[in-house]
């Protein structure tokens, strides 16, 4: 059996170095990256609220559309986090929308039953009215039901650790369009 070779020096020194590169390494992501906005409510009770520009371990970065270009948040200050996509409210106003005009229009129609004209004087519009009031009422539940879904997100709570803004990190990189699957 062949002794076993320590490896050189300047293998061990970039492993090393590798290591701790690793460890402190920090992602960030960036706005092209980011398609996501965020309610903020800190320890001290304010509210913020704005797309976010950049996220890191410890600090989040909006942009408010109020004031300064954009506000910094250490991540021990915050109280609660709302992160949503943007654009999922009006995705869900379509869909809703949409889904319910085609079932309340399908159940209007199916649900028609002819009125009872034996009286002698009565109106019938047919089942195509069913099917348009059908389709109304499906429109204003569906869009409302579908706007309150687009409208929820993710809710981080975690009073004044940083660890929620890792958690915020590991979820818009996984439900993020950009990010590689």
């Amino acid at each position: 059996m062949k002794p076993i070779k320590p490896l050189p020096l300047n293998i061990i020194n970039f492993l090393l170095i590798a290591t701790v590169a690793l460890l402190t390494y920090t992602p960030q992501l960036t706005l092209a990256q980011i398609n996501f906005k965020a309610k903020v409510q800190t320890i001290s009770g304010n509210q913020l609220s704005g797309q976010i520009i950049r996220i890191t371990k410890d600090s989040l970065f909006l942009n408010t559309n109020k004031g300064p270009d954009q506000m910094i948040v250490a991540g021990s200050e915050i109280k609660m986090l709302r992160i949503r996509k943007i654009g999922t409210v009006g995705k869900g106003f379509l869909i809703g929308a949409a889904s319910g005009i085609i079932l309340g229009g399908a159940i209007g129609y199916v649900s028609y039953t002819p009125p009872d004209c034996s009286s002698g004087w009565c109106f019938d519009f047919g089942p195509e009215y069913d099917a348009y009031g059908g389709a109304f009422l499906g429109f204003v539940a569906g869009s409302i039901i579908g706007t309150a879904i687009g409208s929820s997100g993710k809710v981080f709570t975690v009073e004044g650790e940083n660890g929620i803004l890792e958690e915020a990190m590991i979820y818009i990189n996984t439900n993020s369009s950009n990010s590689k699957k």
